[in-house]
């Protein structure tokens, strides 16, 4: 019985196990059990060409696929022609691919190229669309196809020489190679290279030499520190080679890394996308254990080729550094192409036995034959400079093919091993095992371009041609980045540059966008539908020409005219003319239309003296169509001559020689080499910095309003940090604060009325960073109407520096004013700046009676009568408003005891001598130290009282009135107890005094408006008050228009702080007396007093004292206590950002005073 049940049991247990599996194998997913195929011929771009054997698919299993191939991994659902896709009969898919995870029937069809019917025979497959973490996928279910010479296809790129792949997105072929390995002992960085858009380079660094807060062991490495000067939160990048990964297996980088502390800083590392750009955040680490090398391990889940950046972040320790080494790449990080070579097994990055990819599988090389410059190939296609002699061999398992044999080379000028001579594909000796498998060991950087060659920040070599040709050549732009050498250039965004159109011909080129009318390029040359460029149409027949005035130089036959033109019209012509002092000639012409394409052109210049270089458009019989030009330059090779140029009136003579159209004269950046264009602007119309104030623009009809500001903004992640005029934090620029305001809200700008007799060019600088930036618009309104026109617009987020505008505006018989709009964004990081607008002196200001269509006569009796009657009624005015204050003053004054009596008693009017310790500041003025010193014992305490270092005697605050109460201590410094003004009785005696309060004094004394202090307590204004003001009520008490629109509009920004009220404030003894911002460098002057030691240099250089008049020599030392606070302040204000990034810190006030502060004015002074 006993063995009856254990028999049961087993088969029991048997029979559950078997119905395990086999639910188990109905149960798999495709989407993670398939079979790839990797064949490029399958593509449908590929045709068979004479020689090649066909691709046969009626030996394939039935079974799910994936097709790994770089042409594409998807059956195209279009009939393909025969002899395609590397076969005579290409199979193709008649359905649409799934959009779910279900799988789904569809029909295959054989195109036998049968009239007509391009599926005579069709049968079912199954598909299933996937994803994973590198994305989208589909699998086929497919079955043998029914006879030989039959395929499926798969994919639409074009093929490519073995080892490269299609870069569908620019139109070549693109190298796949594994990243060479680096530990940064060789001369160099190997293939990782300096970025351009951070604060600072990484430095290569030996192990133990001269810094003890690096590494003393591990030879040679990268790291970023403070020792150079750099400040918290700096970046440094670098970006390693283009990588073409494996769509199958994730690419993994390995590395080493370093912290000297714990408030080192932080190391990111990023994934920059080939194609299009994009950054993503890939790993970050923050400073760990420090002066310990730690290893990290970055897994890339990519498709598409990208390269690695690293980047380091200084933090706000005092010795800040940051290391890297012995980066090393995995072999999923290159794709596997026929061709495609590695080292496998070796004992270091650069050595090991040889290994080859061909149809689906890894496999070696037989060394029959083989010889040095056959390892030099191989080392050459993976990324080094040569090879060297080893005697280490790594032989392969049984199970790895052996695939090539007899390799020769008889040249290193090869770039990869399959165009070296060899027997074919696995066709190799019966000498060959795996005891014969070749191995290598390689040596040295790869990627040395050539002289000839320009190298791309990627490391990518290209000719020299196609550096500034208005072309993405390398992918990073880094080809198109430093072009100030290159004269003429002009991608007519903005307007002509400094080109010109002759008035001696028939007509002029039009500036216009793609499709602005028939027969017109649809696109600039770029590809873009918002890019201009100029054309002329069909319409009518024509002659225009295009000058550009400045006379040049070839140096050395180096001279050459590179542009973009489009011609798509009959009896036409465009053509460049060379024009010497002497004559001109014909350098280059094109009169056969060709086709809707833009088409690249470089000219070569030969002429031996000076010359000038023209375009001439010829339209001959009108017809439909059209010739354009985009993006003109000419060749650092030709070289501007000094001694002339055209005379007309459509440009400026600069003082160095060359040319400049009068667009680009006083637009507040030196476009001459000797900037003469800039040297006398003072009076251009509608100029304005906004140094000093608004000049002659006006706030518009807003939602909000513009706001002068200088250094940075309150939100950080956006807003300049300089203005454009000095490029320093001292100058002044406007901006939108979008931080509590609503998306969709405007500010305006409304320029001085301008007449359209002329053409006229509005030029402006401009700052939009931040990932929620709205729009900012340029408007022309219409005078007489109130209509306005938009005639420029950007929106969005466009980088990091001032960006240059210029609008054209023409005649239209009117006048104008121009209007600039700033339109809130989504978020508070959508700050927007302008600065230095101005406009080209050519253009007229209106003045009254311009085009009214009146006499003289009638101008000058309605200018009179308007002048009378606004005399009348400005009369009217002060005499309303001076008895209303009057009437005000009276009955507060008859009130003041009844409302005020808690205050107006607290002191006396006017202390005298025995009155204790308190003195006025009439007092404090004729007192000597001696004074001081005989009070000492007087022995009255005074609660918040806010302190000041003497000056002689005293140091009196700049906002002290003579009526302030001050308290003197056993220090002989004296106190402010409280601002008080003197209140006036019915007999016109200062019996009374009332205190001020505290929070506006403070909002007053801190945004520069210490001079209406007494007023505005003398009527009993309130911080609070403020809140419900308008600037009628200021006027009334006396305070200019200009001064009550700038105290509101501060109140205003004021008021952005108050819901933020509990966050961490900032003490006043963190913040410069002079630039009003947290102190970076604390030091103390000689003059007693605390100042950011770049404010404080700058002040001492432009008036020749320290700020509180007692020292006329400087001299300053470090308050390291003090700066160690900031740091740690600074540290908690970022994480806080970094963790609710919301609000502002809140600015001080009258409750966190410190005596460390010093009052000091805001305006330079007279020493």
């Amino acid at each position: 019985m006993k063995h009856h049940t254990t028999w049961t049991s087993t088969l029991l247990t048997s029979l559950i196990a078997i119905i395990g599996l086999m639910c188990g194998a109905y149960s798999t997913d495709p989407c993670t059990d398939y079979r790839e195929l990797n064949q490029v011929r399958r593509s449908s771009a590929a045709e068979v060409q004479a020689g090649h054997s066909l691709l046969c698919d009626n030996t394939l299993s039935k079974d799910w696929y994936r097709f790994i191939s770089y042409v594409g991994g998807e059956i195209p659902t279009t009939c393909v022609e025969p002899y395609h896709c590397g076969t005579q009969v290409p199979i193709w898919m008649n359905g649409t691919l799934p959009t779910d995870s279900t799988v789904v029937n569809r029909t295959v069809c054989p195109n036998y190229g049968v009239p007509g019917n391009c599926c005579p025979f069709p049968w079912n497959i199954q598909v299933k669309r996937c994803v994973d973490t590198q994305g989208v996928f589909y699998v086929y279910e497919l079955v043998p196809s029914t006879s030989c010479s039959q395929a499926y296809c798969a994919g639409t790129l074009p093929i490519c020489p073995e080892g490269e792949v299609y870069d569908q997105y620019n139109d070549i072929c693109l190298e796949t190679r594994h990243p060479v390995p680096c530990d940064f002992e060789a001369i160099g960085t190997c293939e990782w290279h300096q970025q351009t858009d951070d604060e600072f380079d990484w430095v290569k660094q030996t192990a133990g030499e001269g810094d003890n807060h690096l590494p003393t062991d591990g030879g040679h490495f990268l790291y970023v520190g403070s020792d150079t000067g750099q400040q918290p939160l700096d970046t440094a990048k670098i970006i390693g080679p283009v990588i073409v990964p494996s769509v199958v297996r994730p690419c993994n980088m390995t590395f080493s890394y370093y912290f000297s502390g714990p408030d080192a800083g932080d190391l990111d590392v990023f994934t920059r996308q080939y194609y299009t750009g994009v950054e993503r955040s890939a790993w970050q680490e923050s400073a760990g254990t420090a002066g310990v090398w730690a290893q990290g391990t970055v897994s890339f889940q990519e498709q598409d080729p990208f390269q690695v950046i690293l980047q380091g972040v200084i933090g706000y320790s005092r010795d800040v550094r940051i290391a890297i080494d012995d980066i090393s790449f995995s072999w999923d990080c290159v794709r596997e192409v026929d061709g495609s070579v590695r080292l496998v097994d070796g004992s270091r990055f650069d050595e090991g036995r040889v290994e080859i990819y061909y149809n689906h599988r890894w496999g070696t090389i037989c060394n029959i034959g083989w010889t040095q410059t056959s390892a030099d190939v191989v080392c050459a296609q993976l990324g080094y400079r040569a090879s060297v002699w080893t005697d280490s061999t790594y032989p392969a398992p049984d199970s790895t093919p052996i695939l090539l044999d007899d390799v020769t080379c008889d040249s290193r000028n090869k770039s990869r091993i399959t165009e070296c001579r060899t027997k074919p594909w696995e066709n190799w000796s019966p000498l060959c095992n795996h005891a014969r498998d070749v191995s290598v060991r390689c040596v040295g950087q790869w990627h040395q371009c050539r002289p000839d060659q320009f190298v791309c920040d990627n490391a990518v070599c290209l000719p020299q041609t196609t550096q500034c040709d208005f072309t993405d050549d390398c992918g990073d732009r880094s080809d198109e980045s430093d072009c100030g050498s290159y004269p003429g250039r002009c991608n007519f965004q903005n307007g002509l540059c400094n080109w010109i159109q002759l008035k001696s011909d028939s007509a002029d080129w039009t500036r216009g966008l793609g499709g602005s009318e028939t027969g017109v390029p649809l696109v600039d040359h770029e590809g873009k539908t918002d890019g201009y460029f100029l054309y002329l149409t069909g319409a009518k027949e024509a002659t225009s020409y295009l000058l550009l005035p400045t006379y040049f130089i070839s140096n050395n036959n180096n001279c050459s005219l590179l542009f973009h033109y489009y011609m798509n019209i009959g009896d036409a012509s465009l053509s460049v003319r060379v024009a010497s002092r002497t004559g001109a000639r014909l350098e280059w012409q094109q009169s056969v239309p060709q086709g809707p394409t833009w088409l690249k052109q470089e000219v070569p210049i030969t002429e031996r003296t000076t010359f000038q270089v023209s375009f001439q458009g010829y339209i001959g019989t009108p017809s439909e169509g059209s010739i354009a030009i985009d993006d003109i330059t000419l060749t650092p090779g030709c070289i501007i001559d000094n001694d002339g140029c055209t005379a007309t009136s459509a440009t400026f003579k600069c003082g160095s020689g060359e040319c400049i159209s009068l667009d680009y004269v006083c637009d507040y950046q030196d476009n001459c080499v000797d900037g003469s264009d800039e040297s006398d602007c003072n009076k251009g119309p509608g100029r304005c910095n906004f140094e000093e104030n608004w000049c002659s623009w006006s706030a518009g009809s807003g939602d909000i309003e513009f706001q002068r500001g200088r250094e940075s903004t309150s939100t950080s992640g956006t807003g300049p940090t300089v203005d454009h005029t000095h490029q320093n934090p001292i100058g002044f620029y406007i901006f939108i604060d979008s931080s509590g305001s609503r998306e969709g809200e405007k500010a305006q700008l409304v320029s001085p009325v301008f007449t359209d007799d002329t053409f006229c060019q509005f030029r402006f600088f401009y700052h939009m960073q931040g990932r929620n930036i709205g729009s900012l618009h340029v408007l022309v309104r219409d005078v007489k109407n109130g209509s306005t026109e938009e005639v420029w617009r950007r929106q969005g987020q466009q980088g990091r520096g001032w960006l240059f505008g210029s609008v054209s505006i023409g005649t239209k018989n009117r006048n104008y004013q121009v209007l600039l709009e700033a339109v809130v964004g989504n978020g508070d990081q959508g700050d927007i700046a302008v600065d230095d607008v101005s406009f080209a002196t050519y253009c007229t200001l209106h003045t009254e009676g311009d085009r009214d269509g009146m006499s003289s006569t009638s101008v000058t009796i309605i200018a009179v009568s308007s002048v009378a009657v606004v005399l009348v009624g400005i009369g009217l005015a002060v005499v309303i408003v001076y008895w209303r204050r009057k009437k005000i003053k009276k009955e507060r004054y008859r009130n003041n005891n009844q409302n005020n009596s808690h205050q107006l008693e607290r002191q006396p009017a006017r202390p005298e001598l025995g009155d204790g310790n308190l003195r006025t500041y009439e007092d404090l003025r004729g007192m000597t130290t001696n004074n001081y010193e005989s009070l000492i014992d007087a022995g009255r305490s005074v609660p918040q009282a806010e302190k000041f270092e003497p000056d002689g005697a005293y140091a009196i605050p700049a906002y002290a009135s003579s009526k302030d109460l001050f308290s003197v201590d056993s220090s002989s410094q004296a106190s402010l107890v409280k601002n008080t003004v003197g209140m006036a009785t019915a007999g016109n005696e200062n019996n009374y005094t009332m205190l001020v309060d505290d929070q506006l004094r403070n909002f007053l004394k801190i945004n520069g408006f210490d001079d209406y202090i007494n007023i505005m307590a003398e009527n009993h204004f309130t911080y609070e008050h403020l809140q419900s003001r308008k600037e009628v009520d200021l006027i009334n008490i006396g305070v200019p228009l200009a001064k009550a629109h700038a105290i509101l509009s501060a109140f205003r920004g004021e008021g952005t702080y108050e819901y933020t009220r509990s966050n961490e404030i900032i003490p006043s003894k963190y913040i410069c007396p002079i630039s009003n911002s947290v102190m970076k460098d604390p030091v103390r002057a000689n003059d007693g007093c605390i100042y950011d030691r770049a404010a404080i240099t700058a002040w001492y250089e432009r008036n020749g004292c320290t700020p509180n008049l007692k020292a006329h020599t400087l001299d300053l030392q470090p308050v390291d206590d003090l700066r160690e606070e900031i740091e740690k302040f600074r540290k908690r204000r970022q994480n806080r950002a970094n963790n609710s990034q919301s609000g502002h810190d809140v600015r001080p006030d009258s409750a966190q005073s410190d005596s460390s502060r010093c009052a000091t004015p805001m305006t330079d002074v007279d020493c």
